[in-house]
């Protein structure tokens, strides 16, 4: 599935096994303001008819697929695809179906796919710290209702320790919550 990006669109597949079964990896932009390159995100200081071209490009690559994008609000609620409803809020999105893509955007906020092994289901989740600090990923493995064990991971680009600093009560929050986190 990953062959059908033409070169003209920047984006990064997913390193994993399940690459022939998703459409899963992340459109990348060199842009810090994000008003060049592919831009999907309608929530930025971008123009929106930009925004709406590359969602519309992205539509004609794959016209049997349907993009199920959230509205991201930093929570740990999950959606099923079967529930979904344009516009809902939630951090994370299942699907039982290849052809009902889940998408998440992200920019500091680590992007996180999840599928098991047969490629029966599948998740994308926007990890940021307000997210995980409530279990986001857990919430959504939860919502997979498949063993933890037979899951894939692919992680996306996110912003970096040397590029976030934090204050000691900011760490302390998830020194409580599991005891490896360390400055």
């Amino acid at each position: 599935m990953q062959a059908l990006f033409p070169a003209e669109i920047p984006w990064l597949p997913a390193d994993w096994p399940l690459a022939d079964c998703f459409v899963a990896g992340t459109s990348m932009t060199d842009n810090p303001l994000v008003t060049q390159g592919f831009n999907l995100a309608r929530h930025v200081a971008d123009e929106p008819s930009r925004v709406e071209a590359a969602r519309a490009r992205l539509a004609t690559l794959l016209p049997e697929t349907r993009w199920l994008w959230l509205s991201q609000v930093h929570s740990a609620t999950v959606w099923q695809a079967a529930d979904y409803q344009a516009g809902v809020e939630g951090d994370a999105l299942v699907s039982r179906e290849a052809a009902r893509v889940p998408v998440v955007m992200t920019a500091d906020c680590v992007p996180v796919l999840l599928a098991d092994r047969a490629a029966t289901v599948w998740a994308a989740v926007h990890a940021g710290w307000p997210g995980l600090h409530r279990s986001i990923i857990a919430a959504t493995v939860a919502t997979m209702a498949v063993a933890p064990a037979s899951l894939f991971a692919w992680i996306g680009p996110c912003i970096r320790q040397a590029n976030y600093e934090v204050d000691a009560p900011f760490l302390q929050r998830f020194v409580e919550l599991d005891g490896r986190f360390a400055a």
